[in-house]
């Protein structure tokens, strides 16, 4: 009689954990497009390791959150308990999941600059949030919005350019 409550056990906490796994990856689905689609499209999420960053958070919640369920499900326990339990998963695997993809947001690229002779990916990280706000509509970079491809210009005469040096140079 006990193998077969264990047996059923197993059983049932594997479709659940199933059933978990389905949902996550259907909600991992929608973070890539947010993730992949929008702030890190080709080729930055190559150049600024963002796939790989993605990868990892959606990695960890896909598989801990119906891991959890699998150990957590057990079909004897009293209802309330059980939907306790899997709700406590739901919601540490939300909160998980929200904190990579904000962790992915705050080094997602906002711009390729084109400087003179070269092109440069400027991160979210590098750039003060007090200097993003203060830059003009144009180049405001709005939460779905992906990187802006912006130019520069070569200083027009020596003091512009000993002025955009030592303002480099001063931070």
């Amino acid at each position: 009689m006990h193998l077969y409550l264990f047996r059923l056990r197993i059983r049932n906490a594997l479709k659940a954990s199933g059933i978990h796994a389905a949902l996550s990856a259907f909600v991992a689905s929608w973070a890539a497009i947010l993730v992949l689609g929008i702030w890190y499209p080709w080729p930055y999420s190559e150049l600024s390791g963002g796939q790989e960053l993605f990868l990892l958070v959606v990695a960890v919640d896909v598989v801990c959150g119906p891991v959890l369920t699998a150990v957590l499900y057990n079909p004897q326990k009293p209802r309330v308990e059980l939907i306790r339990d899997l709700t406590l998963v739901g919601v540490v695997q939300l909160i998980a999941l929200v904190y990579g993809i904000w962790t992915v947001w705050q080094v997602r690229p906002l711009y390729l600059v084109h400087e003179v002779d070269r092109f440069k990916v400027i991160s979210a990280q590098a750039v003060p949030e007090a200097e993003l706000l203060a830059l003009p509509e144009t180049l405001q970079i709005g939460f779905f919005s992906g990187p802006l491809i912006v130019g520069l210009r070569a200083p027009k005469d020596v003091n512009e350019k000993n002025t955009v040096m030592f303002e480099s140079v001063g931070g």
